[in-house]
């Protein structure tokens, strides 16, 4: 659900898109913002390590939190920057749906 929330069909608009991509630019120079953004990425984390701890033993969930919301930041910025938004979204939320389940696999495989 965490993915889903990230790649809505709201998040998906122009106008959200572009709003979240001038709240990042502006976060870099002013502290209020950054302090927003730095609690929102916790958040994200925090949610992701958590969930992932359910399945992984912690050293395992820690690292599978940190790299899935790097995917999910990566791959909506990026989506958010393509000349097609509405298909980038879709794939990108494919993809990082289908990191976690390689992710998770590989962990089951050992």
């Amino acid at each position: 659900k965490i993915v889903e929330a990230n790649f809505t069909q709201l998040q998906r608009t122009a106008s959200v898109y572009q709003t979240w991509l001038c709240f990042w630019a502006q976060a870099m120079h002013d502290p209020a913002l950054a302090r927003l953004q730095h609690i929102n990425s916790n958040r994200l984390y925090s949610n992701l390590r958590y969930s992932f701890a359910q399945l992984l033993p912690e050293a395992q969930a820690t690292i599978a939190a940190k790299q899935t919301a790097a995917m999910i930041d990566g791959f909506w910025l990026r989506s958010a920057l393509s000349l097609q938004p509405s298909e980038a979204f879709s794939q990108a939320e494919h993809l990082c749906k289908c990191f976690i389940e390689n992710l998770l696999q590989q962990h089951g495989d050992h």
